[in-house]
């Protein structure tokens, strides 16, 4: 399978602090939780790659979920460990799809793998592509940026609340209740203090912008 595709390559921020079972589980974590978001797109997008121990790589089929991804994928860390976090760089582009991630290529694959290295001091996000017009990267560099700032304090309640509530679906907020044991109203202050009303916005508008073929 080949086409237009954003990958995500990340790897756990100072995972060397951490014990090798306690790696071993977030790992998991993160793809059990990528299993559920591999189903947002049709055909499903291919199972997230772990590699050099604390790295991971997610190729989405359908970019437009970039961002919404990328938040989901921050909340199953900070949901497992409010301390721990995990860089990530999107690249979006051409991708042409192996039986495995390590045996596929493209410019999706090259600028994300590319952009993680660069990612130095406190920065855990960046975002390259080829969007049209160019001059929309700008744009949406700093939507990302904007994005990654204000999720990086969540709380771990804020962040199972954030991923339940910003599931493509986006349910109500007594639903998601009803599945955590809460009150409607615990789910409404948590979903506040995550800033959910304002990262839901910024999502909405960039899935509006890719469903209007810039990318």
């Amino acid at each position: 399978m080949s086409g237009k595709i954003c990958v995500l390559t990340g790897d756990i921020v100072r995972s060397t602090r951490m014990e090798s079972e306690r790696l071993d589980e977030l790992m998991r974590s993160l793809s059990e939780g990528a299993d559920n978001i591999r189903r947002w797109t049709e055909p499903s997008s291919p199972r997230l790659e772990r590699f050099r121990g604390d790295g991971w790589q997610f190729a989405l089929i359908e970019p437009v979920h970039a961002l919404r991804a990328g938040l989901l994928f921050r909340s199953i860390v900070k949901n497992f460990d409010q301390d721990a976090d995990t860089r990530i760089a999107f690249g979006i582009g051409f991708g042409a799809l192996g039986t495995a991630l390590a045996g596929s290529q493209g410019s999706a694959f090259e600028l994300s793998g590319m952009h993680l290295e660069e990612i130095k001091g406190p920065d855990r996000w960046a975002i390259d592509g080829d969007f049209k017009p160019r001059q929309l990267l700008p744009l949406i560099k700093g939507l990302f940026a904007a994005c990654e700032g204000l999720s990086s304090g969540w709380t771990s309640k804020q962040a199972e609340v954030f991923g339940l509530v910003a599931a493509p679906e986006e349910p109500k907020y007594a639903q998601v209740a009803e599945s955590i044991g809460v009150r409607p109203q615990t789910v409404q202050d948590h979903f506040a203090k995550a800033g959910g009303r304002a990262l839901l916005r910024a999502i909405h508008g960039f899935e509006s912008a890719l469903g209007r073929k810039t990318a």
